[in-house]
């Protein structure tokens, strides 16, 4: 409809509108799915609202009840002085920032709409989350409200409560016997419990209880509308719902669909109707229909950015150190890049191009061991044992010169990520060679995370502490570190980011320096180039500048590995 100038009503109407208007009917009517000039569909407030708001203000409301327009201004203007009253029970000085984020919550809790707080990571968003649920208690009275996270930031909402709201009772739903606490659970404050134990119990005790709130902290475990994380967060009784999460897009726009979707319902359509609307067009680049998803979501969706609100947190210094294969390691690298591309041509013949994914990344995982160390491929791969056998490692070089001018000065502490394990292991070779002996280990198999964590920021604790990516990248502070290492790139740069803020956050006094290590001419140096791209996606919808999201194609795939290969060779 978008360029049109007319519609014909009916045989005898013809409605004649500017190109402006015929824009703004368009968008009406794909966010709505009418059909024809005939079709009508009930709406609520709040997704009207997000409809005035997607059209900057082009159109007015004309009802017949005048409370329907006060409830969409409602939804539209700042927060009020109801909104900013915190609870008599909370002891903690909340930021400016903070304090605006919990008025914004309270102020959508008193319309009951569907949220997500997606501010940066590190700026605090339990404590927000908290203090709203502490202030809707005392208003409100006791009743319980569901927390889901991913089992390591299970502790954190527990902790965080009896520090700055101890006067809510948070239950923790954990461990095998679980049957016993269905009356604690109903006579609890907050229950908090995680993602894997939700899809379980959501059909039996979790799927009885009718809960104030369901927050879902992590949101991005529930990122893609097919999986039984989310229809299990869709299956749980609630008066309201909300989304804590600091990526709410790691790779396609429509993961902002589906986490919308599941904290309130319809506000932004069918899926179908938001891909045809948004998805597709935002992945060609579209920026006009960029900026138009972020007027409409403005309403239910907080972001900000540490450089916006945060002044006392110190500057992050990022940096990109490479290292050249010597020719041993540099003949390996291309050997297995030869077999990954027949591995790669092989899986397309035999599966779906869909199917096949899973098996090409697999592959994939080959080359960045061999960038990591020869030795990886060597313990998992007979054919390769030989030839990696003996083959040095330049960036375990590089790695050992990093640690050394670092530990050099006195007082600074450093965390190290590697998502492989068998790495990780090897790292404490060179740490004890450069004088970090003691160093500590976090990692899934870990028991005393919590003990582990309170060494390290103990001052007087070990300097230097290795972490999984995956195992440790959440669900932990950190801030004692003022050094940051990325042994190995990641494809997704939200991951790598979660992991860097477990020591750039709050408490933070110091400048961190984030150090990422990749070899030379390899599928590392994609891999950043990729992981920039990615950022770039996520902050064009969320309210940085840049071209629209696109997820990592088996297309995309096959070019590195061509174009690794005419390097190569």
């Amino acid at each position: 409809m978008a360029g049109r100038q007319s519609l014909m009503l009916d045989e005898d109407t013809v409605l004649g509108f500017t190109p402006d208007a015929g824009k703004a009917l368009e968008l009406i009517a794909d966010s709505l799915e009418l059909k024809d000039a005939s079709s009508a569909r009930e709406l609520g407030a709040a997704e009207l609202a997000m409809l005035v708001a997607g059209l900057e203000g082009k159109v007015e409301i004309d009802a017949d009840d005048p409370s329907i327009k006060q409830r969409v201004e409602e939804f539209l203007k700042a927060p009020g002085e109801e909104d900013r009253a915190l609870p008599k029970a909370l002891q903690a000085t909340l930021r400016p920032y903070q304090i605006e984020g919990t008025a914004w919550l309270s102020q959508l809790h008193r319309l009951g709409v569907g949220r997500i707080l997606a501010d940066d990571m590190g700026l605090g968003k339990t404590l927000m989350a908290l203090t709203l649920l502490a202030k809707a208690r005392e208003k409100d009275g006791q009743k319980p409200s569901l927390v889901v996270a991913p089992t390591s930031v299970l502790d954190v909402w527990v902790d965080e409560a009896k520090r700055h709201v101890p006067t809510l009772d948070v239950l923790k739903w954990h461990g095998r016997d679980r049957k016993g606490l269905n009356q604690k659970a109903l006579d609890a404050d907050v229950v908090v419990t995680s993602y894997a134990l939700l899809r379980r119990d959501v059909d039996s005790a979790l799927g009885n209880v009718d809960f104030r709130y369901l927050m879902l902290d992590e949101a991005q475990n529930v990122k893609n509308s097919s999986t039984e994380a989310w229809k299990a967060a869709r299956q749980v009784k609630s008066e309201q719902r909300m989304a804590l999460t600091g990526t709410p897009i790691e790779n396609r726009v429509e993961e902002l669909w589906s986490i919308l979707d599941l904290v309130a319902p319809g506000l932004l359509g069918t899926e179908r109707a938001f891909e045809r609307r948004y998805g597709r067009p935002i992945a060609k680049g579209d920026q006009g229909r960029l900026d138009e998803l972020r007027r409409r979501t403005r309403p239910v969706i907080l972001r900000r950015k540490k450089e916006d609100v945060a002044k006392d947190l110190p500057p992050k210094i990022e940096s990109v150190l490479r290292c050249e294969m010597d020719p041993e390691q540099r003949a390996l690298y291309l050997r297995v890049l030869a077999e990954v591309r027949s591995d790669v041509q092989q899986a397309l013949k035999v599966h779906t191009r869909a199917r096949a994914r899973a098996s090409i990344l697999a592959a994939l995982m080959r080359l960045r061991q061999v960038c990591c160390d020869p030795r990886l491929i060597a313990a998992i791969d007979d054919k390769d044992a030989f030839n990696a056998s003996g083959v040095s490692s330049a960036k375990l070089g590089l790695f050992e010169e990093v640690m050394s001018e670092a530990l050099a000065e006195p007082h600074r502490k450093v965390i190290v990520f590697s998502q492989f394990v068998e790495m990780q292991k090897l790292l404490f070779d060179v740490l004890d060679r450069v004088g970090a002996k003691g160093a500590l280990w976090l990692h899934g198999g870990s028991k005393n995370r919590g003990e582990i964590v309170a060494q390290f920021q103990d001052p007087n604790g070990p300097r230097v502490i290795v972490v999984s990516l995956k195992a440790g990248g959440t669900g932990v502070t950190l801030t004692a570190a003022d050094t940051v290492v990325h042994y190995d790139p990641w494809w997704n740069p939200a991951v790598e980011d979660q992991a860097t803020d477990r020591a750039h956050r709050i408490g933070q006094d110091k400048t961190v320096h984030v150090i990422k290590l990749a070899c030379e001419d390899t599928i590392e140096e994609r891999m950043l180039a990729l992981g920039e791209d990615k950022r770039a996606a996520a902050e064009s919808v969320l309210g940085k500048d840049g071209a629209g999201p696109k997820a990592l194609s088996l297309e995309e795939i096959e070019g590195m590995l061509d174009a690794e290969a005419a390097r190569g060779f």
